[in-house]
């Protein structure tokens, strides 16, 4: 991601599930990308009025619309039946008269896959139509959406953007894996295939900035925010991007000790100035502030060395490391990409997601472990 502007994908829902969530990314994102469709308020009846908060945004340029055209959907039902003939599909054939409550189903909306997909899953079992949605196996779900948003996404020069940890944490996994994890009682790690090889994942996370009573903040306030403090938030967003860089280019340190006082150092005279001055114009607002933590995992470029390659080497695929001192917290982790994305999202070029947490005073050691967590329950 270059460094001069932050564009999001909101992965993978269509609706801004939380108000004080999408404040937050506002004070920090130049745009805010979601999947949209020019008739969905017809075809969904449930589909709310915009608030205030999305119609002020909407204005002000910071929410973007997403439309999958008949190109995405192509393109994405190609790898996913490519993906599905590599796999035992017995497990995920549903029953038409199938609970759509049930924990493990769950439904894409028929505007966002092509009707030939469609038509291939419901015939094969797979899936069923009701109201307007293919509802199918919970694994096929996310993996089908993970191919839709990464080509989204890539077309607007956006990256992912989480508002919890499991949807974080999607990203960064092949859309094989995602279907293969949900096969009943498999606990082997996955395997490299032909399509994907291992990589090793690193989550930063670090202390942000976010207004105290976001309930109480008013949206016009944080747009007036963007407009006027634009040189902090970009001077904070540069910040994240180079400490992140900076960590993997370590390479010639190899105690455990010395590498936690590089990173701090690098926190200290980057990070902490960029943090203040954000927390300074938010002041300037008369917004009171509180700390929290956001999150960025990006694949390591290649031929990384030193001592994260080698903590990294004596974990199993899957597998996770932190490394923590004050303000950051480094999360090492083996697992599985497809190929021909890790050249597209090593550090130098985009980073994988982002993950804003709302909970105030949240440490970042606390957010990977809860990541860490997560992880192995996904």
């Amino acid at each position: 991601m270059a460094d001069s502007a932050w564009f999001g994908f909101y992965y993978p829902h269509v609706r801004f599930r939380d108000e004080r969530w999408l404040k937050v990314t506002a004070l920090y994102w130049d745009r805010m990308y979601r999947l949209f469709d020019d008739f969905l308020a017809y075809e969904d009846p449930s589909w709310p009025y915009s608030s205030h908060t999305e119609e002020t945004l909407t204005d002000a340029g910071f929410i973007g619309e997403a439309r999958p055209g008949e190109v995405h959907r192509r393109g994405a039902m190609g790898e996913f039946v490519e993906l599905a003939r590599t796999v035992d599909l017995t497990p995920y054939r549903v029953d038409r008269l199938a609970d759509h409550e049930l924990a493990d189903v769950d439904y894409v909306a028929n505007w966002k896959i092509d009707r030939v997909l469609i038509d291939y899953l419901v015939h094969a079992g797979l899936g069923y139509e009701r109201s307007g949605r293919l509802w199918m196996h919970q694994a096929f779900a996310n993996a089908y959406l993970l191919l839709l948003g990464a080509s989204l996404a890539k077309e607007r020069g956006a990256v992912p953007v989480g508002d919890n940890e499991l949807d974080h944490l999607r990203v960064g996994r092949t859309a094989r894996a995602l279907i293969t994890a949900g096969l009943p009682g498999r606990t082997d790690p996955l395997p490299a295939t032909s399509d994907a090889h291992e990589v090793l994942l690193v989550d930063l996370a670090v202390t942000t900035v976010i207004p105290r009573d976001l309930d109480a903040v008013p949206i016009e306030k944080i747009v007036e925010f963007r407009d006027t403090y634009a040189g902090e938030r970009m001077r904070f967003r540069i910040a994240v991007h180079d400490l992140l860089k900076d960590v993997t280019e370590l390479e010639h340190v190899h105690d455990p000790d010395a590498l936690r006082g590089h990173i701090q150092a690098r926190f200290e005279t980057g990070m902490r100035p960029a943090l203040k001055d954000l927390e300074r114009a938010l002041r300037g607002q008369r917004i009171d502030t509180a700390l929290s933590t956001v999150d960025v995992q990006a694949v390591a470029p290649a031929a990384l060395t030193g001592l994260l390659t080698a903590l990294a080497v004596q974990l199993p695929v899957g597998g996770t490391v932190a490394i923590a001192a004050s303000g950051y917290a480094l999360g090492l982790w083996r697992t599985l990409l497809q190929r021909r994305r890790q050249k597209e999202q090593v550090l130098d070029g985009s980073s994988l997601s982002y993950l804003h947490h709302l909970q105030t005073d949240l440490a970042p050691l606390t957010l990977i472990e809860r990541l860490q967590r997560s992880a192995r329950r996904s």
